[in-house]
């Protein structure tokens, strides 16, 4: 298997992420890459019905969190070794990665849901 190339674009609403993914894309087949594209997992959970508990949620938050990182992983994960799979050069383009999830945390509460 070859070495697959991942890309985690971040930043908040209007921040272009959607136009540089384009960007790359476009790039990237030109070079010969097979490109994907990893969704973002929180919309993928709000648009399949998921309620955010809010950062007052308690054992809500800590349990839709853990939900959302085994999630992230997982697709992170089933992309990763379907571009392997093929053998040949391929670059993943991830809308936002786990990291993000800090972002939008209290440190403590990160801390807490990495211990879990």
């Amino acid at each position: 298997h070859l070495y697959v190339t991942r890309i985690a674009l971040t930043g908040g609403p209007c921040a272009g992420k959607s136009s540089s993914m384009e960007h790359l894309k476009s790039s990237l087949l030109k070079e010969g890459y097979d490109v994907y594209f990893v969704p973002e997992v929180p919309t993928i959970l709000m648009n399949g019905g998921s309620k955010y508990p809010g950062l007052d949620g308690g054992d809500k938050l800590m349990e839709f969190e853990i939900a959302l990182m085994a999630l992230q992983l997982q697709i992170e994960r089933s992309f990763t070794q379907i571009a392997a799979s093929t053998s040949r050069p391929s670059v993943l383009i991830m809308d936002r990665g786990l990291m993000d999830i800090k972002a939008y945390l209290p440190e403590d509460f990160w801390f807490s849901l990495l211990d879990r």
